[in-house]
């Protein structure tokens, strides 16, 4: 078996990589610049984790900030929480995983982002509520983009069990609007 010279393989894969890292550093910049414009730069009064399969994992309602507030204003909040960690986890995700993983996963997601455009579907977000009708979370594709509360339930209910809820609810309406494979 003859070996061959990869030297300029390895540079192109080498420039490859380093262009790859200026986009994402680029994205960062770019996604940083909207929030700011949208006045969700900086943090507020809820902080909002995903997990690593993109899941809301974790919803945090400052108590200090929350004395001050209305129920109008933490669900203001709750919802600025939910865009600035959406726009930072979609905008921001460096992962050390296997690239040609992470080209199939992508490749295999738009693939059925054009098979559902090319079918002429177009998604509609799609509102997901609580037994109690309580809580209502606003999921597009498997991606929430609001959350709706009865103004008593808020104002009357620990944040802990708040927090607890939207968590629950969230998770659920993301797996059940997910069209695009992502949860699976």
């Amino acid at each position: 078996m003859e070996l061959t010279d990869n030297t300029d393989l390895l540079k192109q894969i080498e420039a490859l990589k380093l262009k790859g890292e200026k986009l994402q550093r680029d994205n960062a910049t770019t996604t940083q610049d909207i929030l700011a414009l949208l006045g969700l730069a900086e943090q507020g009064a809820v902080t909002v984790t995903f997990d690593e399969d993109g899941l809301m994992s974790e919803l945090d309602i400052d108590a200090e900030a929350r004395a001050d507030m209305t129920a109008e204003q933490l669900l203001h909040e709750i919802n600025a929480g939910i865009l600035r960690a959406g726009a930072l986890v979609r905008g921001i995700t460096v992962s050390d995983a296997d690239p040609r993983a992470q080209l199939n996963a992508s490749g295999s997601l738009v693939a059925k982002l054009v098979q559902s455009i090319a079918s002429g579907e177009r998604p509609e977000p799609q509102k997901i509520k609580n037994d109690f009708g309580t809580v209502t979370i606003t999921a597009l594709m498997g991606t929430v983009t609001g959350v709706e509360c009865q103004t008593s339930w808020i104002g009357s209910t620990p944040d802990h069990l708040i927090s607890e809820e939207i968590v629950r609810m969230a998770r659920t309406a993301a797996q059940q609007t997910d069209t695009m494979g992502r949860y699976a």
